[in-house]
């Protein structure tokens, strides 16, 4: 879905923007995800620093 456009002569190629619109795409598909799981956290009783604890464990150092 406008990722690839078709460039006359040569084929297809990565349209502009392309890589912004599908950053987008994974955050929505990502989102509602992400908050089924912390819903859960909570529910199971984690608290708040517990859950960041899992999370930045899982993440690692940044790369920055």
């Amino acid at each position: 879905d406008r990722v690839l456009e078709l460039v006359r002569g040569t084929g297809l190629a990565v349209a502009a923007g392309a890589a912004k619109r599908c950053r987008q795409e994974r955050v929505k598909l990502i989102q509602p995800r992400l908050m089924k799981v912390l819903a859960e956290a909570l529910q199971s009783g984690l608290t708040k620093s517990e859950i960041r604890e899992l999370i930045e464990a899982k993440l690692g150092p940044d790369k920055t």
